[in-house]
Protein backbone atom coordinates (compact mmCIF):
# COMPACT_ATOMS: atom_id res chain seq x y z
CA UNK A 1 0.00 0.00 0.00
CA UNK A 2 0.68 3.72 -0.03
CA UNK A 3 1.39 4.31 3.65
CA UNK A 4 3.21 1.08 4.05
CA UNK A 5 5.79 1.81 1.49
CA UNK A 6 5.79 5.73 2.50
CA UNK A 7 6.94 4.30 5.51
CA UNK A 8 9.92 2.28 4.47
CA UNK A 9 11.33 4.99 2.27
CA UNK A 10 10.77 7.61 5.26
CA UNK A 11 13.12 5.23 7.59
CA UNK A 12 15.57 5.65 5.25
CA UNK A 13 15.79 8.77 4.70
CA UNK A 14 15.34 9.61 8.58
CA UNK A 15 18.90 7.32 9.12
CA UNK A 16 20.28 9.71 6.25
CA UNK A 17 20.26 6.34 3.97
CA UNK A 18 19.77 6.24 0.27
CA UNK A 19 16.83 4.32 -0.51
CA UNK A 20 17.61 0.47 -1.66
CA UNK A 21 17.04 -0.12 -4.88
CA UNK A 22 14.56 -2.68 -4.40
CA UNK A 23 12.33 -0.64 -2.66
CA UNK A 24 12.26 2.18 -5.51
CA UNK A 25 11.22 0.06 -7.66
CA UNK A 26 8.44 -1.50 -5.79
CA UNK A 27 7.32 2.27 -5.34
CA UNK A 28 7.81 3.17 -9.16
CA UNK A 29 5.81 -0.27 -9.80
CA UNK A 30 2.76 0.59 -7.46
CA UNK A 31 2.53 4.27 -8.59
CA UNK A 32 2.49 3.72 -12.19
CA UNK A 33 -0.06 0.70 -11.69
CA UNK A 34 -2.32 2.94 -9.56
CA UNK A 35 -2.33 5.62 -12.57
CA UNK A 36 -3.34 6.01 -15.67
CA UNK A 37 -0.06 6.67 -17.57
CA UNK A 38 -0.82 4.24 -20.49
CA UNK A 39 -2.41 7.36 -22.62
CA UNK A 40 -0.53 10.18 -20.78
CA UNK A 41 2.91 8.41 -20.59
CA UNK A 42 5.89 8.71 -17.52
CA UNK A 43 9.26 9.93 -16.94
CA UNK A 44 12.00 9.90 -15.10
CA UNK A 45 15.05 11.75 -14.51
CA UNK A 46 17.72 9.65 -13.66
CA UNK A 47 16.36 6.86 -12.65
CA UNK A 48 17.48 3.33 -13.53
CA UNK A 49 21.15 5.25 -12.64
CA UNK A 50 22.78 1.20 -13.04
CA UNK A 51 21.73 -2.00 -14.85
CA UNK A 52 20.57 -3.34 -11.54
CA UNK A 53 18.71 -0.86 -11.16
CA UNK A 54 16.81 -1.42 -14.75
CA UNK A 55 16.86 -5.33 -13.94
CA UNK A 56 14.83 -4.61 -11.09
CA UNK A 57 12.08 -2.58 -13.14
CA UNK A 58 12.23 -5.28 -15.83
CA UNK A 59 11.49 -7.94 -12.87
CA UNK A 60 8.54 -6.35 -11.65
CA UNK A 61 7.11 -5.40 -14.69
CA UNK A 62 8.08 -1.90 -14.93
CA UNK A 63 10.32 -0.76 -17.83
CA UNK A 64 10.27 2.63 -20.21
CA UNK A 65 8.63 2.63 -23.70
CA UNK A 66 11.67 5.03 -24.61
CA UNK A 67 14.07 6.10 -23.31
CA UNK A 68 16.11 9.83 -24.02
CA UNK A 69 19.45 10.16 -23.82
CA UNK A 70 20.66 13.71 -23.60
CA UNK A 71 23.43 13.71 -25.27
CA UNK A 72 26.15 17.09 -23.93
CA UNK A 73 29.25 17.44 -23.38
CA UNK A 74 30.49 18.23 -19.44
CA UNK A 75 31.59 21.63 -19.97
CA UNK A 76 27.40 22.72 -21.17
CA UNK A 77 26.65 20.58 -18.33
CA UNK A 78 28.52 22.58 -15.47
CA UNK A 79 27.73 25.97 -17.30
CA UNK A 80 23.83 25.28 -16.56
CA UNK A 81 24.74 23.46 -13.13
CA UNK A 82 26.05 26.88 -12.08
CA UNK A 83 22.52 28.18 -12.36
CA UNK A 84 21.31 25.85 -9.65
CA UNK A 85 22.39 25.50 -6.07
CA UNK A 86 24.02 21.85 -6.17
CA UNK A 87 27.97 21.93 -5.80
CA UNK A 88 30.66 21.34 -8.28
CA UNK A 89 31.96 18.04 -6.04
CA UNK A 90 28.56 16.52 -6.00
CA UNK A 91 27.83 16.99 -10.03
CA UNK A 92 31.52 15.67 -10.62
CA UNK A 93 30.55 12.47 -8.88
CA UNK A 94 27.54 12.12 -11.11
CA UNK A 95 29.04 12.67 -14.14
CA UNK A 96 31.65 10.33 -13.23
CA UNK A 97 28.75 8.04 -12.25
CA UNK A 98 27.44 8.86 -15.78
CA UNK A 99 30.35 8.03 -18.01
CA UNK A 100 30.70 4.41 -16.29
CA UNK A 101 26.93 3.48 -16.25
CA UNK A 102 25.27 5.28 -18.61
CA UNK A 103 26.91 3.11 -21.61
CA UNK A 104 25.96 -0.09 -19.98
CA UNK A 105 22.08 1.22 -19.45
CA UNK A 106 22.08 2.31 -23.14
CA UNK A 107 23.68 -1.43 -24.23
CA UNK A 108 20.38 -2.87 -22.17
CA UNK A 109 17.73 -1.50 -23.45
CA UNK A 110 19.08 -0.97 -27.14
CA UNK A 111 19.47 -4.98 -26.80
CA UNK A 112 16.27 -5.66 -24.88
CA UNK A 113 14.15 -3.24 -26.42
CA UNK A 114 15.63 -1.50 -29.21
CA UNK A 115 14.02 2.07 -27.33
CA UNK A 116 17.21 4.23 -26.68
CA UNK A 117 17.00 7.93 -28.44
CA UNK A 118 19.91 10.46 -28.47
CA UNK A 119 19.38 13.72 -28.11
CA UNK A 120 21.95 16.44 -28.23
CA UNK A 121 21.56 18.24 -25.32
CA UNK A 122 23.20 21.41 -26.72
CA UNK A 123 20.28 22.97 -27.88
CA UNK A 124 18.00 24.68 -26.13
CA UNK A 125 15.08 23.27 -24.62
CA UNK A 126 12.60 23.44 -27.48
CA UNK A 127 14.75 22.20 -30.00
CA UNK A 128 15.53 19.21 -27.50
CA UNK A 129 11.49 18.39 -27.00
CA UNK A 130 11.17 18.92 -30.80
CA UNK A 131 13.45 16.21 -31.27
CA UNK A 132 12.31 13.93 -28.47
CA UNK A 133 8.95 14.21 -30.93
CA UNK A 134 10.97 12.23 -33.60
Amino acid sequence: TDTALGEKVRAYLRNGRVVADQLCVLVLKHFVATHTYESNGWILLDFPCTVRQARLMEIHGVWPHKVFVLDTKDDIVKARNAQTASGDALLEMKLEACRYHLPLIIEYYRRLHDNVHVISGEFNRWRMFTDTEK
